[in-house]
């Protein structure tokens, strides 16, 4: 027998470039089935309101700088994890507070001053960032949030946190940082309860 390794070599180059374009096929299709229900497009996103159960509009360089969110916002019911991280929000749509399913919400690094007492309303939160905002105070109802696990409050001018956060039982960590130049360098803490 007298086989030539030229032609074989071409044969399973044939061979193997269906097989590899079927895995990869194959695994494109996986990839974009695990990505179906993730958007990191707001205009995308709202035309798929159902579908939507992840929306990062976050940007780690703050390359986004959004200031405002539509109302339509409150038509993403499925919605359970919601990334703004790095934007320049001072205020948010009372239309996200009445987002039922969110499980996770990350408002790091905006420009937040205030939460509305309506945060009470994300009874499903189970992780709240709020690090490098321009918080001194949260409201009483933060209490309310009995399925919150994480909260992140690092970064902001809190001097004491309410004691409406005692209120909450599955709490399993918070990082918060106090600053007090009178009495205090920076200090940063991570708490485990």
């Amino acid at each position: 027998m007298n086989y030539n390794s030229h032609s074989r070599t071409k044969q399973f180059r044939k061979i193997g470039g269906v097989i590899l374009s079927t895995i990869l096929l194959c695994f494109c299709c996986t990839i974009e089935a695990d990505e179906k229900d993730k958007y990191y497009n707001l205009t995308e996103a709202l035309q798929h309101p159902t579908d939507v159960q992840y929306l990062y509009l976050g940007s780690p360089e703050g390359g986004n700088k959004l200031t405002t969110l539509p109302k339509e916002i409150g038509n993403l019911q499925n919605l359970q994890d919601l990334n703004l991280n790095s934007n320049q929000f001072t205020t948010l749509p009372k239309e996200i507070w009445n987002l039922q399913k969110l499980q996770k919400l990350s408002l790091g690094r905006n420009q937040l001053t205030t939460l509305p007492e309506e945060i009470w309303n994300l009874q499903n939160l189970q992780t709240l960032d709020l690090e490098g905002n321009q918080l001194a105070t949260l409201p009483e109802e933060i209490g309310n949030l009995q399925n919150l696990q994480t909260l992140d409050l690092e970064g902001n001018q809190l001097t004491t946190l309410r004691k409406e956060i005692g209120k909450l039982q599955n709490l399993k960590s918070y990082i918060c940082i106090i600053i007090d130049s009178r009495l205090f360098q920076k200090k940063s803490r991570t708490c485990k309860i």
